[in-house]
């Protein structure tokens, strides 16, 4: 049988909450809209900027949405910051 962060199947916490870049306990997602990404070295290069940043406790980059989605407690002006760094515009936060 298959286990979930919290235990075997059927045990699960109601405070853990699936986002595409995997189970968070209860924490923040945030989706950034990223402007400019076309390629898997673009996603590559976004993803490793924004997980170098504190509190961020994953990252899922969407290159056909064209967005981040990042769980965690991060501060967003940081994250944002991390994309810029990565050669890359955000142009929406939700």
């Amino acid at each position: 049988m298959g286990s979930y962060p919290n235990g075997p199947l059927g045990n699960l916490r109601s405070d853990w909450a699936y986002t595409p870049g995997g189970y968070t306990d209860g924490m923040r997602t945030t989706t950034y809209d990223v402007q400019g990404m076309t390629c898997g070295h673009c996603v590559r290069s976004v993803t490793e900027e924004i997980t170098e940043v504190e509190g961020v406790t994953s990252v899922d980059v969407d290159l056909d949405k064209g967005t981040a989605v990042v769980a965690g407690d991060a501060d967003p002006e940081t994250v944002k910051a991390a994309v810029v760094e990565a050669g890359y515009e955000v142009t929406g936060v939700h």
